[in-house]
């Protein structure tokens, strides 16, 4: 629940100095991240990395947190995330 409360502050926050510098539009994010946190499913939000085109290096990594050492670099092969989303 705390990891919710913290994602709303932040989008509540840094939306409209993104927004006003056409950096971003997380309304939709928002709103399906409200869907999956508000179903009674077992699902996961996945937030992708900054993405670069080049041949596969292995899948990308996987961390509990954000923030972790492991996630220091945030840059994903496109190849790599779309792997990583087919995976069950």
């Amino acid at each position: 629940m705390l990891e919710i409360v913290k994602i709303r502050a932040i989008v509540r926050f840094d939306t409209p100095t993104l927004r006003a510098l056409r950096r971003v539009d997380l309304d939709d994010q928002v709103r399906a991240a409200d869907l999956v946190f508000g179903s009674d499913r077992n699902r996961t939000v996945v937030r992708g990395s900054d993405l670069e085109e080049g041949p596969s290096e292995g899948l990308p990594v996987w961390a509990r947190h954000v923030g972790g050492p492991i996630l220091a670099s945030n840059l994903t092969r496109r190849t790599e995330f779309a792997l990583f989303m087919g995976q069950r």
